[in-house]
């Protein structure tokens, strides 16, 4: 009788095997180096839209840099910034890409219509001038701005001429990011820092600035600290937060949240970007693990930092016109970037690559991270592969592996004449 087991499961192997039709493929990325100073540090990247060999950095102490080769060589573009700011942090103006604004701590907001050739101070009604992110531009009026500081939000409805306070619901709050729905710019996020006074989290407006709520359905009961917000380019219901716990998403609107963080080797997790027609690809970087990568929309994490020479990653930015091209600001050496490398061996469901998919690991006990096909979960002297095959339950010992029909496969011959075999 074993051997007539034996035979079957070997049949039901081949039958699997050959008529499955499981694709095979996903794309890894090799990250090298580009050229700029080693010791930068870098605060946040800004490719230009309309010309993607334009690209910008913010770093800290050294004011903004400048490439227009795609970061063969790079120019410092200080005139007029102020020396000795912790950070310096870009935004750009996504309908004029000429006009940039850099946020600094202590010497407020700086902004240049030519590209960074010259900067001009717009700091007048900003009464705290340690500004911790990079102003936040609404997508539908781009002369409307928000920044956050360290005790307060501020607004301008001119293009940064002039600011209001808009704090009512934040007072005390350092601010360190702000995100509007593209959709509807009423509907406004801020994240804020942990400092001695207050634990970082989450506020939402609903009235442009007017007044802020707490919001924190779904959220980890961890000290939170938000790093970064970023909404779904594709999909205005999507938004993702980085923060020191890891990374949380809502999908709908912000309304209610979740953490998605399977697979994260490193819950500090700082810049982030998804892929601008594919939002199911996230990249986030990580202080002190490089840069992770989800093919699913953040139900499992991979690792993606081949060539990486410095593990702490601020920055995480697809450049506009070719989506297979990636660059990462580091905490220490520059700037890096990579391009898609097509792995015809790897399941982009199948993080591991063991024959088994991840959610199917994930739901039934399994690490998606770990080779453990030839494992025997429920010890029922059938491999957690052949379960996955045979459509049966790993955890059970009584749920033996059974042919699995396909119109396709070739035909199961009967059990008596296996006997005869």
């Amino acid at each position: 009788m074993k051997k007539s087991i034996s035979v079957i499961f070997i049949m039901f192997l081949l039958n699997f095997e050959m008529f499955s039709g499981k694709s095979s493929y996903a794309e890894s990325l090799t990250w090298s180096q580009i050229n700029g100073p080693e010791s930068w540090v870098i605060t946040n990247l800004i490719v230009d839209p309309s010309d993607s060999d334009i690209i910008y950095a913010g770093t800290f102490w050294d004011g903004v840099y400048r490439s227009i080769d795609k970061g063969i060589t790079w120019e410092q573009i200080n005139t007029n910034l102020p020396s000795g700011s912790e950070t310096y942090l870009l935004s750009m103006d996504s309908t004029n890409p000429a006009t940039l604004y850099v946020s600094t701590v202590g010497y407020g907001i700086f902004k240049s219509i030519n590209g960074g050739e010259r900067w001009s101070s717009i700091n007048s009604g900003l009464t705290n001038l340690r500004v911790h992110m990079a102003p936040a531009i609404d997508p539908t009026n781009t002369s409307i701005l928000y920044a956050g500081t360290e005790q307060a939000v501020f607004k301008s409805i001119n293009g940064g001429e002039s600011w209001t306070e808009q704090n009512n619901g934040l007072e005390g709050y350092e601010v360190g990011t702000i995100a509007i729905d593209p959709s509807n710019p009423s509907i406004i996020y801020a994240g804020t820092h942990v400092d001695s006074w207050h634990e970082g989290g989450l506020f939402r407006s609903s009235n442009a600035g007017q007044s802020w709520v707490l919001v924190d359905t779904g959220l980890p009961a961890e000290t939170l600290g938000v790093h970064f917000l970023y909404w779904d380019p594709t999909n205005s219901k999507t938004i993702y937060a980085t923060t020191e716990v890891g990374v949380i998403k809502s999908i709908d609107g912000g309304q209610n949240w979740k953490s998605i963080n399977t697979g994260l080797t490193n819950r500090s997790v700082y810049g982030i970007s998804v892929h601008p027609s594919n939002s199911d690809i996230i990249f986030v970087g990580t202080w002190g693990d490089g840069v992770f990568r989800t093919d699913n929309g953040g139900e499992i994490w991979v690792s993606d930092s081949v060539g990486l020479t410095n593990f702490v990653i601020i920055s995480v930015v697809f450049d506009p016109s070719n989506h297979s091209t990636l660059y990462a600001g580091s905490y220490g050496s520059g700037v890096f970037k990579a391009s898609y490398v097509n792995n015809s061996n790897v399941d982009p469901e199948d993080a591991d690559n063991d024959g088994m998919p991840d959610d199917w690991e994930v739901a039934n006990g399994l690490d998606p991270l770990k080779k453990d096909a030839s494992g025997d979960k429920d010890q029922d002297g059938f491999s957690n592969l052949s379960e996955y095959k045979a459509g049966t339950n790993p955890n059970d010992i009584k749920d033996y592996p059974k042919p699995i029909k396909n119109k396709n496969a070739m035909p199961w011959v009967p059990l008596l004449l296996m006997d005869e075999l």
